[in-house]
């Protein structure tokens, strides 16, 4: 038995994490919380634990796209959707173009509040994991259809395409479990 580091009364054991003096074989409560799962651990968090650290930064990442907009130019001025107007009408597909004209051109002021606070929510709701899979879907679906506005403006590719898949390791990974309002209500479990 090789002995890494110790820590306290605990001490971790090629894998597992041991209390001083515990009878051979009888998983500690970090071991229960984790399924006895002695590769889901770490010295410094759990897996769960490195889950809900990803989710958080997703947060803190939508957070941060929704502090940087213009918010006075964007709701005034119409800034951000007259951009992206004329993103959609130089599109290549003919699907792109008329889906922005039908949904989006006939109400910009409208779309623009859309934008600007489900970035909000999306920030708020993945930090503090409230209503955590439902933000997560909002944010790779608001994330697809960025990427597929912005396919052609390859700079814009590498943040979307990670904010998606970070949202989809998020989701199929269960990350509101740990450090989140849905799992201290025993929401979505």
């Amino acid at each position: 038995m090789l002995t890494v580091v110790a820590r306290g009364c605990e001490t971790v054991t090629a894998g597992y994490l041991l209390r001083a003096g515990a009878a051979s074989g009888e998983l500690t409560y970090r071991q229960k919380r984790l399924g006895g799962v002695p590769g889901m651990q770490t010295f410094w968090l759990t897996g769960a634990e490195w889950l809900a650290v990803l989710r958080i930064g997703l947060g803190l990442w939508w957070l941060e796209s929704w502090r940087h907009k213009d918010r006075k130019g964007w709701f005034e001025r119409g800034t951000g959707i007259a951009w992206a107007a004329g993103v959609a009408a130089k599109h290549r597909w003919t699907a792109v173009r008329s889906g922005f004209e039908r949904v989006v051109a006939p109400r910009p002021r409208a779309m623009a509040y859309v934008v600007v606070y489900a970035e909000l929510a999306l920030g708020l709701g993945l930090v503090t994991g409230f209503l955590t899979p439902v933000a997560l879907v909002g944010g790779l679906l608001l994330n697809l259809l960025y990427l597929v506005l912005m396919i052609h403006d390859w700079a814009e590719q590498g943040q979307n395409a990670m904010m998606a898949l970070i949202s989809l390791v998020a989701l199929f990974a269960v990350s509101w479990q740990t450090w989140s309002l849905d799992g201290a209500l025993g929401l979505f479990l």
